[in-house]
């Protein structure tokens, strides 16, 4: 892959690279930008959990992840509720917020292809029978008995496909933050809801 900011003073150039490392992001697994932290607000407390990154459209500014339906994250983020992503790069050392409005996808047929489009084995863990964030007395894996140890047929995981959701976030702002020993670099683009844009440059 090409390298990335390159010419870190250029403010289109720093935003066209923050899209272009989170495409990159969802196909390479030692990318830092593919497990973002979530953060999301309910009754009034901060949750922040790892999330994968699922999928990029930078034409219309929305990145995506899985997630059980019955887990706490849905609920906070339902209504169209906003939600904050943390990533960074240890080796690049590029952080970015990546703010916007969400949407959860269930039973739809955003949700059926995105269900069909992954490999078996990522999808094991939407058998589990409790909700995700159930009390339990000992440790516990949630995974019925059956399939601790292997992969599970299609078959086997048609009942898993109710448990299975997706959020789609749509940027109302991004704040990229860059490191380094010469003296950090920090910018913030806003999007407006037609399509216009404005690029700051903050203080570090």
């Amino acid at each position: 892959m090409k390298k990335l900011f390159e010419r870190p003073d250029d403010r289109d150039a720093v935003e066209a690279d923050c899209w272009k490392l989170l495409h990159h992001a969802v196909e390479a697994n030692d990318c830092g930008w593919r497990l973002p932290v979530l953060a999301t607000v309910d009754n009034g407390a901060c949750r922040q959990r790892i999330v994968v990154l699922r999928s990029v459209d930078a034409a219309t500014r929305t990145i995506l992840a899985h997630t059980d339906i019955r887990s706490a994250k849905v609920s906070a983020l339902k209504n169209g509720a906003t939600a904050s992503w943390l990533f960074y790069d240890a080796s690049l050392k590029v952080q970015m917020q990546f703010v916007g409005h969400t949407q959860i996808h269930h039973h739809d047929r955003l949700s059926q292809q995105l269900w069909d489009q992954q490999p078996l084995s990522s999808l094991r863990g939407y058998l589990a029978p409790l909700p995700p964030g159930t009390r339990c007395e000992t440790a516990e894996v949630n995974l019925p008995a059956n399939v601790r140890d292997r992969v599970p047929d299609a078959t086997e995981l048609a009942a898993a496909k109710q448990n299975f959701a997706a959020i789609s976030c749509v940027a109302s702002s991004i704040e990229w933050l860059l490191l380094r020993p010469s003296g950090n670099l920090r910018l913030k683009v806003r999007y407006d809801a037609d399509g216009s844009r404005t690029i700051d440059w903050l203080a570090p």
